[in-house]
């Protein structure tokens, strides 16, 4: 008997041809890639999210601002009040009693200014009194309280010792 053929060695430098068929080669799946789209875009909705949260609340405010503006009594639409006698700003109720007189130094100084809140919630008040002689100021007293309680819990607020400004223009 003749001895098995064996196989040939390729010559050196040659590749070795396969005897199959390999198939398609196998397809890449970009998992890093993936991964970063994914991350971008919600990194862009979360952005987005967060930008359309600050308008929203950006343009409550101004709407709430305005408002107050507006409204009697606000920045924009003062009213006249007569010394001693009530008034009332914005569920804010100020008692008959109060007066205008001068502090040691000779400034305008507003006594016995007292508040109920007739509202059910809790308000911060600063009202600005001007003294005027027809169009001219001729003195500025500022009143400020904060916290002032719903009447229920509290009947009354008073404004500690106001400063006073002489002089000064709106």
């Amino acid at each position: 008997m003749s001895p098995a053929p064996s196989p040939q060695q390729p010559p050196y430098g040659q590749r070795l041809q396969h005897l199959h068929n390999p198939g398609p080669a196998p397809r890449e799946r970009h998992t890093v890639r993936n991964v970063l789209l994914v991350l971008t875009l919600l990194l862009i909705l979360i952005v987005g999210g967060c930008l359309a949260l600050v308008g929203a609340t950006v343009n409550s405010t101004d709407k709430a601002i305005t408002r107050h503006r507006t409204k009697a009594g606000g920045t924009n639409s003062p009213i006249s009040v007569v010394p001693g006698r009530a008034f009332e700003i914005d569920k804010i109720k100020y008692r008959p009693g109060w007066k205008i007189g001068k502090d040691a130094l000779g400034l305008v100084q507003v006594t016995r200014l007292r508040v109920t809140n007739t509202d059910s919630q809790e308000h911060s008040i600063f009202i600005e009194i001007k003294l005027m002689k027809a169009s001219e100021i001729i003195a500025v007293s500022d009143c400020s309280l904060s916290p002032c309680f719903p009447a229920p819990r509290r009947g009354s607020c008073a404004p500690a010792p106001t400063s006073s400004r002489r002089g000064t223009t709106p």
